[in-house]
This record gives structure tokens, sequence and C-alpha cells, in this order.
């Protein structure tokens, strides 16, 4: 029995010198200063600052992108013919023209679009928005 105790005061002294508690302030100091602090410095010649607003708004000219990942059949054709393709980008539907490379919006909606169809035959796309709260009732889009 007494050549046990000696063994568990053996592993308290072991434990003991295992883990040091040190003082929060001493150690190294990783991220202390970010390492983009020594390569950036301030424009010697910077210009004047102004608030006013730029003399046009904005635009939008090209949208990158496409909600695919929660919808299904919201990147259609047109029609075999034309060469357009139809698709859902946030809270916009977006007609590519493959031959022209260009792009015509859609901007109606208010919330994301979650539902597309195109009539092939009268070239029509119907686009479906989902619903939203309005004062704390759920309302269906108009």
């Amino acid at each position: 029995g007494g050549g046990s105790s000696s063994d568990d005061d053996d592993e308290e002294e072991e434990e003991g010198t295992l883990f040091v508690s040190e003082d929060p302030s001493s150690g190294e100091q990783l991220a202390a200063v970010p390492p983009w602090r020594g390569a950036i410095y301030p424009p010697t010649d910077a210009p004047a600052m102004d608030a006013t607003p730029p003399p046009e708004s904005l635009r939008l000219s090209w949208v990158y992108g496409f909600r695919g990942y929660d919808t299904r059949r919201t990147a259609l054709w047109s029609s075999a013919d034309d060469g357009f393709v139809v698709y859902t980008a946030a809270a916009l539907v977006v007609r590519y023209d493959c031959d022209k490379h260009a792009q015509a919006h859609f901007k109606e909606h208010t919330d994301d679009v979650l539902g597309l169809t195109v009539h092939r035959g009268r070239g029509l796309v119907a686009s479906a928005q989902k619903s939203f709260r309005e004062g704390g009732r759920m309302r269906k889009p108009t």
C-alpha cells in the first residue's frame, strides 16, 4: 500500500511540470501586429477629399452569376431559333443573347426570383418571386 502513494506523488510532480501557465502578457505575440502594416504607407500626394456625389448615376450593365443553388428550371432557352437564354440572378431576370453577347434585364421584382417559365411559341417569359413580409404579415408578390 505504501509504494502506491509515492507513485501518486511522482505522477503529480510530472503533471505539474507538464503544463506551464504563462501570463497572458508574456510569450509570443502572434498577430499582435498585422503583417501588412509594414508594407502599407499613406500616399504622399493624396487628392483632397471630395464628398460630392459623382455626376452620373449607377446603371446595371452586366450580371455575373446565376441563382441555381435552391431552384430548378431557372435557366431556359427561350426558343431553339432565337439564341436567347433566360435565367435568374437574385431579384433579376436576365435574357442573354448568345449571338451578340449582350444582356437585357427585367428589374421589376422586389425579392429573389425563384420561378421562371418560357412560352416558346409566343416568345413570352413569366417569372415569380418569393413572398415577403410587410408589416408583420406575409404578403404574396403582385
